[in-house]
C-alpha cells in the first residue's frame, strides 16, 4: 500500500519536527489568521470553499500535511485539492494515494491515476508519483498492462530521485520487462537506490555480485531471495575478501538471514572490512552499530566519523542520518545549522525525502532549514 508523502518522505526525518520553532507552535487550524470568536456563516462558507484564497500554493500545502499529521485527514483533504488544483505536484500525489487506498475517501483508482499522472508531468514533476503510476501499468490497474510505460516512468521517478523507482527499474532489467535484459544495469541502479536509502536494495546488489552477475552472468529476479545467496556470499567473503560479498554476508548475520541467529557482532567485522576497502554502504551499516552500540560498545563520535566518511563519499542516507543527529541533540550537542547542511548535502545529492524534510522544516518556522 501506498503511503502519503507525509509519511513516505519524512519517514526518516519525522523526529527533527520537534526541533522547529516560532510558527510551528502555533495552531495549524490557523491558516488565515485569527479565527473571529463569533464568526458569521459568510465567513465559515468561505473558509470551507477556499481554504488556501489568501496563502501560496506550496503554503497550502504544508498546512495539508500538518492537518494530515494532527489525524484530521478530512479537512487534510481540502488543503490537498485546492494546492493541487495550482499544480503543486506533491499535493496531487497525496491525493492520489488516498483515492488508491480508499482513505477518507471512496476508492477510486482512475481518479488516483489521474492525479499520479498529472503530478508526474508536472513542470516540477513528484517523483513518487512516477513510480506509482508504473506500477498502475504494470499491473493493469485502471490501465492496459503496458510495461515498455511502466519502465518508462519508474525510469523518470529513478531520474527525478525515487529510490523505489530506481529499485523497481532494477527489477525490470533483471526480468527484461519493458527493458532489455541487463544484470549490470540492474546493479547501477541498486547501487544508487542504496545511496539513497531504500533498505532492501544495498542487501540485493551483494545478491548479484554473489551470482557474478554483474560480469554478464545469466540472472533473474529471483537472485534477489536471500536464501539463495546467503552461503555464496559467505564462501565468497571467506575465500577472497571481496569487499561486496563481506559486506552481503554483515548483512546476513545481522539480520539472521544466514540460518543462525542475528549476530551484530560478527557482521560488524564484516562492515568494517568493507568500509576500509572503500564501500561507502559498510561505512554506514558499521555507523549504524556503533550509534545503536549494537554488537560494539557504543561510540557516538566514531558514529559520527563514519557518517562523515560514507557521506563525503556519496550515500546520501548517511548525510540525512547525521543531519537529525544534529538536530535531535541527543547523541551530539543541538546544532540546527549543521544538522540542515547535511540534510541539504543530501538533497543536493538526489535523495528527494530530504529536500521534503527541508521544506516542510522551513514553512513549520526553521530558518536554518530555508533556501
Amino acid at each position: 500500500m501506498h503511503t502519503t508523502r507525509l509519511f513516505a518522505a519524512l519517514a526518516v526525518s519525522s523526529l527533527i519536527v520537534g526541533c522547529s520553532t516560532g510558527s510551528s507552535t502555533q495552531n495549524i487550524d490557523d491558516t488565515q489568521g485569527t479565527k473571529p470568536t463569533s464568526a458569521s456563516a459568510a465567513w465559515e462558507k468561505a473558509q470551507s470553499e477556499s481554504p488556501c484564497k489568501d496563502v501560496d500554493a506550496r503554503s497550502c500545502y504544508f498546512q495539508g500535511m500538518k492537518l494530515e499529521a494532527s489525524a484530521k485527514p478530512k479537512q487534510a483533504i481540502r488543503y490537498f485539492k485546492a494546492s493541487c488544483e495550482r499544480e503543486v505536484a506533491s499535493a496531487c500525489y497525496d491525493l492520489a494515494v488516498l483515492y488508491e487506498n480508499g482513505e477518507s475517501v471512496a476508492k477510486d483508482e482512475a481518479k488516483a491515476k489521474e492525479l499520479y499522472e498529472q503530478a508526474c508531468q508536472s513542470q516540477d514533476p513528484d517523483a513518487m508519483a512516477c513510480n506509482n503510476l508504473a506500477v498502475m501499468y504494470q499491473q493493469g490497474r485502471a490501465v492496459e498492462v503496458d510495461q515498455d510505460k511502466a519502465a518508462e516512468l519508474y525510469r523518470r521517478a529513478c531520474e527525478l530521485g525515487s529510490m523505489l523507482g530506481c529499485r523497481n527499474l532494477a527489477r525490470r532489467y533483471l526480468e527484461g520487462e519493458g527493458v532489455e535484459k541487463s544484470p549490470a544495469r540492474a546493479a547501477a541502479l541498486l547501487e544508487k537506490a542504496c545511496q539513497l536509502g531504500h533498505p532492501e536494495a544495498c542487501p540485493q546488489l551483494t545478491y548479484l555480485f554473489a551470482h557474478d552477475c554483474v560480469e554478464g552472468g545469466e540472472c533473474g529476479a529471483e537472485i534477489l531471495e536471500p536464501a539463495r545467496s546467503a552461503q555464496k556470499l559467505r564462501e565468497m567473503c571467506e575465500a577472497t575478501k571481496q569487499p561486496q560479498a563481506c559486506l552481503g554476508y554483515g548483512f546476513m548475520l545481522e539480520a539472521g538471514l544466514d540460518g543462525e541467529e542475528s549476530d551484530p557482532a560478527k557482521a560488524a567485522l564484516q562492515y568494517d572490512q568493507a568500509c576500509k576497502a572503500g564501500v561507502s554502504t559498510g561505512c554506514n551499516y558499521m555507523a549504524n552499530l556503533y550509534r545503536r552500540g549494537d554488537g560494539v560498545e557504543r561510540d557516538v563520535e566514531r558514529a559520527v566519523q563514519l557518517y562523515d566518511k560514507a557521506c563525503t563519499e556519496g550515500f546520501m542516507l548517511s548525510c540525512h542520518t547525521l543531519g537529525v543527529m544534529h538536530l535531535r541533540g541527543r547523541s551530539l550537542p543541538p546544532d540546527p545549522k549543521r544538522g540542515y547542511e547535511y540534510i541539504r548535502k543530501a538533497c543536493e545529492g538526489g535523495r528527494s525525502p530530504s529536500c521534503t524534510a527541508l521544506e516542510f522544516q522551513c514553512f513549520a518556522g526553521s530558518q536554518e532549514a530555508c533556501p
